[in-house]
């Protein structure tokens, strides 16, 4: 009670004051450092699932990466015999000048199908004569 004698109410009041606004400083201050760190946490997770989610699609961009190529040259090499083969076949003499009447093309197209060609009904067997003219 010797200090409450010595010093006057209103220097207690404003030293309570003054300590009061210190706490509620403090407390402030904590507040928004513990606000910061859970808002940089929050960052920090969104970041590390986008790098995740970029990180899968650079594996699936690089796996059809991977399976185009090998199309790719599997198609070049298939386009590639399929051209020589054709070259080949147009170059053989016997082929070249072969026309065929439309009995013969339909024959033609049925042996290389696998399949036997019907005869249509109504058409003779036989070529009819005058009708092949030479070409």
């Amino acid at each position: 009670m010797i200090l409450a004698s010595l010093v006057p109410s209103w220097t207690r009041w404003a030293v309570l004051l003054a300590a009061a606004a210190a706490l509620y400083g403090t407390g402030r201050i904590h507040q928004a450092r513990v606000d910061q760190a859970k808002q940089i946490e929050i960052e920090r997770a969104r970041t590390v699932a986008n790098i995740e989610r970029l990180v899968r699609r650079a594996a699936v961009a690089s796996a059809a990466g991977t399976a185009f190529e090998s199309d790719r040259t599997v198609i070049e090499t298939r386009t590639r015999i399929i051209r020589q083969e054709v070259q080949h076949v147009v170059e053989r003499p016997v082929y070249r000048d072969c026309r065929l009447d439309p009995d013969g093309l339909r024959l033609l197209n049925a042996a290389l199908a696998g399949s036997p060609a019907a005869i249509p009904t109504g058409q003779p067997t036989e070529p009819v004569p005058g009708a092949l003219s030479d070409r």
